[in-house]
């Protein structure tokens, strides 16, 4: 019954043939499927017991169809089984009809025929409404071969499709050839085509619409119809042709509508007659018949197109335009025919089609032989990049034409989320990688996706999801074609045609929604499904990566290793077996990226690492499904970590402690930008939750790690400026000060009414930290409880230890306290009117001039901003004595001879070598001691690029020298990170070593061939010219005036 609801016209051949009821309610029929060699069988015995083996072939196809659509409606067949019985049946059709023509036409001596399937034929995967599309081969040394055999291949597809003529008498008429009365009565081919090339009028195309061969020789017929199809159904009717075409018609009307003939009662040229009829069809077919091939092959009218079938309609639509050169093509080719077409001429999409090609009928060797002889094509060494583009290029424009036709949201297969997004996915991805993988080649789309996920290609996730969205389309694009046995794939618009197909899909009716509610969302979730992860697939950049890379024997690979510039060929080669070796998705995986992974990892720093530091990285993510999608899905992340490792041993280390990291790379926020106040919340996350001191301690450190990982990466990948990393790493050691801060008061409650601050000082008070850097902090506490400083100091040397203390997971940060009053003599900490007695009469110039970067960072926030201003009048005095001035610039001189070593070459001196990060912040400092009780741009400034940029300002220098300290100041601090990330240790001096300087500056993404040199080269101009500005500044006297005292 459910047979007869859905599809009218298989209920109209129940009624036409009762005896094949039985077929509704037999559970024979029902309880399983038939074999392709029990329909095959059949299908002969069928053919060869009648005198009309097309009428018989197409009422057997017609009961087996109900058959299947019994079994298929009745529930428990899976989609894949209805697909495979399909093409079963086809082929089973055409290896029948094969033989009984072969019968009656004798083949030369040693010809050979084969018939391949093609698209869903070729895949077992056809519908109800396919064509079967097919191509065909015939080899034989006897001239007389390819006659015969295109012969064959014309007998067997007028067998299947079964159109049949209807003869009958006519005037004959043949002023419709070209030139009319005044033309050749006859031409040759070559006369045609020159007409029709250069001559013809739209008309006479409209004229050849009819065109068919009725007599004769009927492969030059053929000929003539292929011929002129090129110029019937282009791609778009001119303008000016549409216009012509409707003079025409109202020119016939005007002569053949006698001058007292009423155009109501005319039934040729009159209003509503035959020519309204005729005009408007053919023109339809001449705008439209590019897209559909029923408009083109509608020779006549309606009773043309009735007189095509029979009441049973036909056998298969066979469709052999996936053969070279497609409809203009020859219809059966040798084997050396294919070769050559293959070699030079085919397209990329047309070894796409041949994925799914298999030999399904004729001789079986020849078969076996045409697919050995195409799969080195579809599976190249090589694959031109172009060739991904094109495919990609096509299935775009079979999308704007779905559009064009306003069925988009509509179509199941050809729209956004449709079957063909899952197909041409599998497919592409077939093509890249099937080259090496030969597990990757099959003809069947679920069999194809299954194959990708199973070695890592495709994630299990979503070959999970496309398998369901496939099925559920399938099936949907099944109901559909059973309606009305028709070739559609559309979604009715209408309720009431939703409803029904609903139903067919066995949506059923509940309290909560109708089945056409449940239909909808359930068709529209997994069309949103199978879009997104088409998109992640079928534009994945790496393929076209992965398509240029050729599979490498192991000599082969270690004279690439060698091109690439590795220093360690062979030990490179061995990390890379360690990587690939065995049968793990993961050496899966690894085997498909690393020919492309190479190529990133020769444009690392240093490749040699790169490689060590990935198989170690590798090794210890293992197979965890998160990181393996990562690197498979996110080509941006593959190339990240190349990067990285190739630079960083220490960021290598890092992520062994933390493999789970390289999944979240693929996730954009992981390195995305991150306020103080994130970093604040991060920190107190990792901390609060954790109720034993020792797991607090813990986790600050792994937050450092992870913190100081993700920043780094950012860094690498040139996602952060130098002063977003110093920034960042500031907020970094705020939050963890504050996370840490907040657990030592849990532990340790203060007296009443105690107050506790962190003041952080140097480079953490300026927001300029470097990865290498300690923090600077002094400690101020204030309460009338005399029990006020001891606990202050309990609770500072706490947070001493908590951050500083080393242990199996490292350091969070060094502390340094040696700013506060007296330095290491002097008390941790100080009250408020301590601090004043001191800095009121004991203090030396250079203590104010490091108080210039002090700020709040942890602790109670008023007692913080009253020690900011109690230290402001003694910073900005009116005048900065000569005798202060005097001692700074002895500090500054004494600092440089205690910290450059006796060997040190003061020029690659990074932090006190001539032009160094001294010379700049001291004279910045000390302009901001001289002139900050004018200006208050100069007091706001606690970081040393923003009081760079307030001097610069204000007149206090010059626009250029502001910009070379500005420029120094920068420059030097990337090469610091840069070498603290290379050694994994805080280092201050350039490497002597030309190896180390050219690693240095590809680090620092210098471009190669010339980096060391263009490096050193910036590096001595830089620092020149900062000493330049610092002698004429800090020692020369030049200490300038603002504007404001001009």
């Amino acid at each position: 019954a459910s047979v007869l609801g859905l599809s009218t016209s298989l209920g109209a051949f129940v009624a036409r043939h009762p005896d094949t009821a039985d077929m509704l309610i037999d559970a024979r029929h029902l309880s399983k499927g038939r074999s392709a060699r029990s329909l095959f069988d059949e299908a002969l015995r069928v053919v060869g017991e009648t005198d009309d083996p097309n009428r018989a072939l197409r009422f057997w196809k017609r009961r087996e169809l109900l058959r299947i659509a019994c079994r298929d409606l009745a529930g428990g067949v899976s989609v894949e089984d209805v697909g495979r019985e399909l093409a079963s049946l086809a082929e089973a059709a055409v290896r029948a009809a094969l033989l009984s023509l072969i019968a009656d036409r004798p083949s030369p001596q040693s010809a050979r025929f084969a018939v391949i399937g093609m698209g869903k034929l070729g895949g077992e995967e056809l519908n109800y409404a396919s064509d079967i599309d097919v191509i065909f081969v015939a080899d034989g040394k006897d001239k007389r071969t390819i006659p015969w055999a295109t012969e064959i291949a014309e007998g067997l597809i007028q067998r299947l499709a079964a159109t049949t003529e209807e003869g009958q008498a006519f005037r004959v008429d043949t002023t419709l050839r070209p030139e009319g009365k005044n033309g050749g009565l006859v031409r040759s081919m070559g006369a045609y085509r020159a007409y029709y090339e250069s001559w013809a009028r739209p008309w006479e195309f409209q004229a050849l619409l009819k065109a068919r061969p009725i007599a004769g020789d009927e492969s030059l017929g053929v000929e003539f119809t292929e011929l002129i199809k090129p110029y019937l159904f282009r791609s778009e009717l001119p303008q000016e042709s549409l216009r012509e075409i409707r003079g025409i018609k109202a020119r016939i009307e005007r002569e053949r509508l006698g001058p007292r003939e009423d155009p109501k009662t005319q039934i040729k040229v009159g209003a509503g007659g035959l020519i309204d009829v005729e005009f408007t069809i053919q023109l339809l077919q001449l705008m439209h018949g590019h897209i559909d091939p029923r408009l083109r092959s509608a020779h006549g009218t309606i009773p043309a197109l009735a007189a095509a079938t029979t009441e049973d309609g036909q056998a298969f639509r066979v469709d052999t335009t996936l053969r070279p050169e497609g409809k203009d093509g020859a219809l059966v080719r040798s084997l050396g025919a294919y070769r050559a077409y293959y070699e030079r001429w085919a397209r990329p999409w047309e070894f796409q089609a041949l994925l799914k090609a298999r030999p399904i009928a004729g001789d079986e060797s020849l078969g076996v032989e045409f697919i050995d002889l195409v799969r080195p094509f579809v599976y190249p060494e090589r694959l031109s990049p172009d060739a991904v583009r094109e495919i990609r290029d096509l299935k775009a424009r079979a999308e704007r034409a779905i559009a064009a036709r306003g069925l988009l949201n509509r179509e199941v297969k050809r729209g956004p989320g449709g079957l063909r997004d899952i197909e041409f996915a599998v497919q592409l991805l077939q093509l890249v990688h099937g080259r090496r993988d030969e597990a990757l080649r099959t003809a069947n789309t679920l069999e194809g996706l299954h194959a990708l996920a199973h070695r890592a290609y495709v994630g299990d996730q979503d070959a999970a999801e496309l398998t369901e969205a496939y099925r559920f389309l399938r099936k949907i694009e099944h109901r559909l074609q059973l309606a009305q046995e028709r070739q559609t794939h559309t979604v009715p618009e209408d309720d009431r045609g939703r409803r029904r197909l609903a139903r067919a899909m066995r949506f059923t009716e509940t309290p909560e929604r109708t089945s056409l509610e449940s239909f909808d969302e359930a068709w529209r979730d997994q069309m949103r499904i199978v879009r997104r992860i088409h998109e992640k697939l079928f534009y994945r950049p790496l393929l076209e990566r992965f398509a240029q890379a050729p599979a490498l024997a192991p000599d082969a690979a270690q004279e690439r290793l060698n091109a690439l510039g590795f220093r360690s060929p062979g030990r490179a080669l061995k990390f890379l077996g360690d990587l690939t070796a065995g049968l793990s998705r993961r050496a899966q995986l690894m085997r498909v990226l690393l020919p492309v992974m190479l190529d990133w990892m020769s444009e690392a720093p240093d490749p040699d690492l790169a490689v060590s530091s990935f198989r170690d990285v590798a090794l210890r993510v293992g197979g965890n499904p998160a990181a393996l999608g990562a690197l498979r899905d996110s080509p941006p992340v593959v190339e990240l970590l190349c990067r990285v490792l190739g630079t960083s041993k220490l960021l290598g280390e890092y992520l062994l402690h933390v493999p789970e990291f390289v999944a979240e790379l693929a996730d954009p926020h992981t390195l995305a930008k991150r306020s103080r106040e994130q970093y604040i919340h991060e920190a107190a996350e990792y901390v609060e939750w954790r109720g034993d001191p020792e797991a607090r301690d813990v986790a600050l450190r792994r937050l450092k790690r992870r913190a100081v990982l993700r920043l780094a990466c950012r860094d690498l990948a040139g996602g952060a400026s130098g002063e977003e990393v110093g920034r960042e790493l500031a907020s970094l050691a705020e939050g963890a000060v504050r996370a840490a801060l907040d657990s030592l008061f849990e532990e340790n409650s203060p007296p009443h009414g105690a107050r506790f601050t962190v003041i952080g000082m140097g480079k953490l008070g300026g927001e300029e930290l470097n990865y290498a850097s300690d923090i600077d902090v002094i400690f101020v506490a204030d309460g009338k409880d005399k029990r006020t400083i001891p606990w202050a100091t309990e609770i500072a040397e706490g947070l001493i230890q908590r951050l500083a203390a080393t242990t199996e997971e490292g350091q969070a940060f060094r502390v340094d306290t040696t700013l506060r009053p007296e330095g290491k003599n002097g008390g941790l900490v100080r009250s408020m009117g301590a601090y004043r007695a001191y800095y009121e009469s004991w203090a030396r110039p250079w203590e104010f001039q490091a108080l210039l970067k002090a700020r709040p960072i942890a602790g109670d926030e008023s007692l913080g901003v009253e020690f900011t201003e109690l230290i402001k009048p003694y910073l900005f005095r009116s005048e900065l004595p000569q005798e202060s001035l005097r001692e700074i610039r002895g500090i500054k001189a004494r600092i440089e001879r205690e910290r450059l070593g006796p060997r040190e070459d003061p020029k690659t001196q990074i932090k006190v070598g001539a032009g160094g990060l001294i010379d700049v912040e001291f004279t910045i400092q000390l302009l901001q001691l001289m002139h900050g009780h004018i200006d208050p741009r100069l007091r706001s400034a606690h970081g040393t690029i923003p009081a760079l940029a307030a001097a610069t300002e204000i007149g206090l220098l010059d626009l250029e020298k502001g910009r070379w300290m500005v420029d120094a100041y920068r420059f030097l601090n990337r090469v610091r990170n840069a070498l603290y990330l290379i050694k994994g240790r805080p280092t201050d001096s350039l490497p002597s070593d030309a190896q180390e300087q050219d690693l240095l500056a590809r680090a620092l993404q210098y471009a190669s061939p010339g980096a060391r040199n263009a490096f050193i080269e910036e590096y001595r101009r830089t620092t020149r010219r900062a000493r330049q500005v610092c002698e004429d500044v800090f020692y020369g006297g030049r200490l300038g005036r603002s504007s404001a005292t001009r």
